[in-house]
């Protein structure tokens, strides 16, 4: 159990019933370095195993990202109901978007460490937000820390630069 996060807690768990109703979300937790931000995502995700599709991924801290690296971890733990294409990114992204939005249970994708993704991670990012809202899902990251920027700077999305936790769309934030 983790102390003091029962606000976020139920903010995330608002955003899935948001999915379950027709009404995507991305969600975005961010904060200070050692403030619990995975502890929470991997609570959630551990809640909720049994009932949404998870999809974990991870960015790395390399000083040449491999392009969709989170995809590719999705992609050796899908069991060949995903692959990354190696001709087309919006290819890889339409597949994504189909494998979190097959089946009848809500899809729940999780990016580790996004403030360290690639330009076409945030592009997917970007493609996401502009499908996902009439999807029964909810990709969720745990991005950056105050003060950093995405890798190609100030092109990622709007939700992409605040140093707080957000749900997109919407205003309201998930937490602090």
């Amino acid at each position: 159990m983790l102390l003091e996060r029962e606000t976020p807690r139920s903010r995330l768990e608002a955003a899935l019933n948001d999915a379950r109703a027709g009404a995507g979300r991305i969600v975005s937790i961010e904060g200070e370095a050692g403030i619990g931000k995975t502890s929470l995502a991997l609570q959630f995700v551990a809640a909720h195993r049994e009932d949404t599709q998870v999809f974990a991924g991870g960015c790395e801290q390399l000083s040449t990202p491999e392009p969709l690296g989170p995809l590719r971890d999705i992609e050796r733990d899908s069991k060949g109901r995903f692959s990354v294409s190696p001709a087309s990114q919006l290819t890889t992204f339409g597949a994504l978007l189909r494998l979190l939005t097959s089946g009848s249970a809500p899809g729940l994708l999780l990016i580790e460490d996004f403030h360290w993704a690639d330009d076409a991670t945030l592009d997917l990012f970007r493609y996401l937000g502009r499908r996902i809202r009439a999807a029964r899902r909810t990709p969720a990251r745990v991005p950056r820390r105050p003060g950093r920027r995405p890798r190609a700077a100030g092109s990622g999305p709007p939700w992409c630069r605040s140093p707080r936790w957000r749900s997109r769309p919407g205003p309201s934030p998930v937490a602090r």
